[in-house]
């Protein structure tokens, strides 16, 4: 299997300046796969490459989210968790570990059934499609969260409610004033 310098030796003509071979864990092994993270000197990423006669598709690397194993919240490690007591990842209670959990699965992020880390989660969901747009728009994670959470529909949020929202209460609201007159005033018609 080609090394990641010699990856990056055969395409810095191409504006490559980095390279690692993406890997998967199985059974304690690590096992390198076919994919490779590039990294480009230039502000656009490019369409396509091409490495010796074959040309070859380019497209974002979208990571996953980072979640503390500690905590079991998303956006940090445990090793820079500010926790004082770790959560079982399973059931969201402190003082055991997973291995030894009987317990059922209780979500910390959402509430749901199903273990903190578990990617059917709508929370990592949501965390995945904010990475997402920080990286196919080139952003800061906050921006990206932003523009999520402004087009994520709130729930148990009616329309009524959000209605009678005000932002500035002490603003008086005045009253519409609809025309007596039907014909159209002098200056609607002057050119």
């Amino acid at each position: 299997m080609v090394s990641d310098a010699e990856i990056v030796s055969e395409l810095e003509a191409q504006k490559v300046i980095a390279a690692r071979r993406i890997t998967l864990k199985r059974d304690g092994q690590i096992i390198p796969t076919r994919h490779v993270i590039l990294t480009f000197d230039t502000p656009v990423l490019p369409t396509k490459i091409t490495v010796g006669y074959i040309c070859c598709d380019i497209r974002p690397y979208i990571p996953n989210s980072v979640h503390c194993f500690k905590c079991q919240r998303f956006g940090h490690t445990k090793t820079a968790c500010r926790e004082s007591s770790a959560l079982c990842p399973r059931c969201s209670e402190p003082g055991h570990e997973e291995t030894i959990c009987r317990k059922p699965e209780k979500c910390f992020n959402c509430k749901g059934n199903h273990a903190s880390y578990s990617k059917t989660c709508p929370k990592w969901k949501l965390e995945k499609e904010i990475l997402s747009v920080k990286v196919t728009k080139n952003i800061s994670i906050q921006q990206a969260r932003n523009i999520v959470h402004d087009r994520t529909p709130k729930t148990n949020y009616s329309y009524p409610a959000a209605l009678t929202t005000i932002k500035n209460p002490d603003t008086p609201l005045e009253p519409i004033q609809t025309p007596t007159d039907p014909k159209p005033s002098t200056s609607a018609t002057k050119k």
